[in-house]
C-alpha cells in the first residue's frame, strides 16, 4: 500500500514537469511565431497599402535650341566732320574773299601766326585766314578768321578788312564751308582794344576773344587804330549763328 502510494506521487511528479514542458515549448512556439509575424508585417504593410501616390516619372525639358552668334558688326552711322570755311561774305562792307588755314611759325623766338600767307600777290586779292585749331561752321565753339587792314597808300590796294571796324550790330556774315554749304551769322558788337606791347596784361585781355566757346560764335579780327604799323590797336567783331532760311 505504501509502494503505491510511492509510484502515484512519482508519477504526480512526471505528470506535472510534463506538462510544464509543453506549456514552455508552446510558449517558445507562440514568442516565436509572434515575432516572426511583427519582423514580415511592416514590410507587409508597405508593399500592400498605398502610403503614397505613385509620382510618373519626369519627362527631361527639350534642350532649347542654341542661337548662332552674330558675327556681323553694327553699322552706325557716323556723325558728319564739320568741313572748314572756305569764303566769307560780307555784304554791308562788298566783302567777298576766299580763306585759306593759318598756322603757326616761328619769328625769332616768338611762336606767331603765319598771317605773311594773306597778302595779295600781283595775280590775287590778299585772302582771309581761318586759325587752325579754331572751330569749323556748324559746330560748336570759336570760329577765328583774320584779315589784312592796310591802306591804297601804303601797298595800293586794300586790306580784305581795312574797313572791319564800321561794322555795327545786326550786320550780316556768311560762311561757305569746303562743301558749299551756308552758314549765316548776324554781328552781336565790335570791339577795339589797345595793343601796345607784348606784355602778360595786354595778351591776356586779347586771348579772353581767341579762346573757345560753349556756343557757336564767329570771331573777326584784324589791326585798328591805324592803317600801317605799329597798329595800336585790334579789332574784334564778334558774330551768333542764325539759321538760315529756306
Amino acid at each position: 500500500m505504501a509502494m503505491q502510494k510511492r509510484i502515484y506521487a512519482i508519477g504526480s511528479v512526471f505528470i506535472y514537469l510534463g506538462s510544464c514542458l509543453l506549456t514552455l515549448v508552446g510558449a517558445t512556439y507562440a514568442c516565436g511565431r509572434f515575432e516572426a509575424w511583427t519582423q514580415a508585417q511592416p514590410r507587409a504593410l508597405i508593399s500592400t497599402q498605398v502610403l503614397w501616390p505613385k509620382v510618373p516619372p519626369l519627362t527631361p525639358l527639350p534642350s532649347p535650341t542654341p542661337v548662332p552668334l552674330s558675327t556681323s558688326t553694327p553699322t552706325s552711322t557716323p556723325t558728319p566732320v564739320p568741313r572748314p570755311p572756305a569764303r566769307v561774305e560780307i555784304p554791308t562792307l562788298g566783302i567777298s574773299r576766299a580763306i585759306v588755314q593759318v598756322g603757326m611759325v616761328m619769328r625769332g623766338e616768338q611762336l606767331q601766326w603765319d598771317t605773311e600767307q594773306l597778302f595779295a600777290t600781283s595775280s590775287r586779292s590778299d585772302l582771309v585766314g581761318h586759325l587752325q585749331g579754331s572751330a569749323n561752321p556748324g559746330q560748336p565753339g570759336n570760329i577765328i578768321l583774320t584779315g589784312h587792314n592796310y591802306n591804297p597808300g601804303f601797298y595800293n590796294w586794300y586790306g580784305v578788312f581795312y574797313s572791319l571796324h564800321l561794322l555795327a550790330q545786326g550786320d550780316v556774315i556768311k560762311l561757305f564751308n569746303e562743301d558749299d554749304e551756308l552758314f549765316t551769322y548776324q554781328v552781336d558788337r565790335v570791339d577795339q582794344v589797345p595793343w601796345q606791347t607784348y606784355a602778360t596784361a595786354d595778351t591776356m585781355t586779347h586771348i579772353v576773344y581767341l579762346s573757345p566757346t560753349q556756343d557757336e560764335t564767329l570771331t573777326l579780327v584784324t589791326c585798328g587804330g591805324a592803317n600801317f604799323a605799329p597798329f595800336p590797336s585790334r579789332v574784334y567783331v564778334i558774330a551768333r549763328r542764325v539759321l538760315e532760311q529756306e
